[in-house]
């Protein structure tokens, strides 16, 4: 029917969509998590990739965004990053214990990536980790209230026989949400500084980091009539 969305044709050419089947996952546990900032600015941040290292040391100490892959199409992005060099120096003793039984898991074997992190625009967030796939489900609730439902699976046998696997994973997902809110209050709070000044700044996108971000921007843009967004840098 006009204006319906047919998410197997969205998806059907997925890229990584092997890696993000959820055959044999069982869900294990779900996440309501409030944030108070406006739902876009939260797709903005996960689209991002120049603040995980700064920003998220537990999660820069096992992810590169160095080695970073987009896929982009109508309604959807990916990005694939790489396993970082400092897989074995954890950034925090969260990121430590679930490195630690990721490592111990696998016998010591590195993963093939870091991370796939799928953007389905709008709002679900669709991310691969090592034995583990999440999805977050992102509900406005005003415009500075966003509640972000995260729901964790994982293979059969790791849910029901590696509880420390599974819960030194979401300890380690809630920690890289908690510092991710901090960049996301910040960018609010100058938007609404710069809104009631009268003001209006824009700035040029910078490839690769930001490709996400101007993709989602254009495909908002689109949906909403909104003139061009800027150029990129």
């Amino acid at each position: 029917s006009p204006g319906s969305i047919d998410i197997a044709a969205d998806l059907a050419d997925l890229g990584p969509r092997a890696d993000l089947d959820f055959t044999g996952m069982v869900l294990d546990r779900v996440e309501m998590h409030e944030c108070n900032y406006n739902w876009k600015t939260f797709i903005e941040v996960y689209l991002e990739d120049y603040h995980v290292g700064p920003f998220h040391p537990g999660l820069g100490s096992m992810v590169s965004c160095d080695d970073l892959q987009w896929e982009f199409k109508n309604n959807y992005s990916v990005q694939t990053v790489g396993v970082a060099n400092r897989l074995g120096k954890a950034g925090s003793p969260i990121y430590e214990r679930w490195e630690k039984a990721l490592m111990q898991y696998r016998n010591g074997t590195p993963p093939k990536y870091g991370a796939i992190w799928l953007t389905y625009y709008p709002h679900i967030m669709v991310e691969w980790y090592p034995h583990v796939l999440t999805v977050s489900t992102l509900h406005p609730v005003g415009p500075q209230k966003t509640m972000n439902m995260v729901e964790f699976y994982y293979p059969e046998e790791i849910a029901a026989f590696e509880r420390d696997f599974v819960e030194a994973q979401q300890a380690a997902y809630m920690e890289t949400c908690v510092e991710d809110d901090q960049i996301a209050l910040r960018m609010d709070a100058g938007r609404r500084a710069l809104l009631l000044r009268g003001d209006n700044e824009v700035g040029p996108y910078q490839s690769p980091m930001e490709d996400g971000m101007q993709h989602f921007h254009e495909w908002y843009r689109g949906r909403m009539k909104f003139d061009a967004a800027p150029k990129r840098g």
